[in-house]
């Protein structure tokens, strides 16, 4: 997607590297945010958040370079395949992000023929990449994997985040929630492939009342979700590994980010980060 933010960059790109010759390469992939996360089994969709890349091969030299926080690392290759790389990201220090800046910057190296890799492991970005283009979803039951239709245009999707985000419960109280989401999956599937978005919101609430009963949220996600429910036009949500997802009626969205600003920072003393990501 090439957007205002995009040229943005390019601009700074050049400023930065200087308009020497040679192609200049764009690339933007979207952060993976899992809906259902039922272990081995997972539903997971494509947030329009993410990493923009700007990249030229060039000489021995493989810089990578965060406009954002202008830190660069360096990296020596052979037979003049080096490249001069330059991104950002759109959410700073949500998780997933750091895997989706890899596979983006990998991606364009493998487009420009440079032979410089970075490492890591980012398989669900690229599940995504292939099976969660915008519109659709990622089904992924053990090694396979499918694309589901997500029709899901008349509603934006919020994305909030609290200072402490994370879930910590004990192994067999995940096992169970593992399964009990193996079956909201299938069901939200079935709903999806139907049209029926009601079925899928239907899960998504269902799958947020099981990770209170059996994940223990911390009291910073508890009023996150409090606040949430709280706003008009939000038809379901729940709190997931990027933070807490909310789905909203487009045209009440604006209302709803002021209400849930306003409802947590009551309760907890400060304003969460909170972001339309579709």
């Amino acid at each position: 997607m090439y957007t205002e933010k995009s040229i943005d960059l390019k601009r700074d790109f050049y400023a930065r590297y200087g308009k020497t010759s040679g192609r200049l390469f764009f690339k933007k992939t979207g952060l993976p945010c899992t809906i259902f996360d039922g272990g081995k089994n997972s539903l997971i969709m494509t947030l329009d958040c993410g990493v923009r890349v700007y990249g030229r091969q060039c000489g021995d030299v493989l810089k990578v370079l965060n406009c954002d926080t202008n830190v660069c690392d360096v990296h020596f290759v052979k037979n003049g395949r080096g490249a001069q790389i330059l991104y950002s990201v759109d959410i700073p220090d949500v998780k997933g992000m750091k895997d989706t800046v890899l596979y983006a910057i990998n991606a364009i190296l493998r487009e420009m023929g440079s032979t410089g890799r970075l490492i890591g492991e980012y398989d669900t970005v690229a599940l995504c990449e292939r099976y969660a283009p915008y519109g659709w979803c990622a089904v992924k039951e053990g090694d396979t994997a499918k694309s589901i239709p997500m029709p899901l245009g008349e509603y934006n999707i919020i994305l909030m985040r609290t200072r402490k985000n994370r879930l910590v419960a004990p192994a067999e109280l995940t096992d169970r929630f593992h399964i009990s989401e193996y079956e909201r999956i299938k069901a939200s599937v079935t709903g999806l492939k139907e049209c029926r978005t009601d079925t899928f919101f239907d899960m998504v609430n269902e799958s947020q009342n099981s990770v209170e009963r059996l994940l223990s949220p911390s009291e910073e996600l508890m009023q996150g979700i409090n606040a949430v429910r709280s706003a008009d036009g939000v038809r379901a949500s729940k709190i997931c590994g990027c933070g807490i997802i909310a789905f909203c009626e487009k045209d009440r969205t604006d209302s709803a980010i002021i209400r849930i600003n306003n409802e947590y920072k009551s309760a907890m003393g400060y304003s969460p980060n909170l972001a339309v990501v579709k």
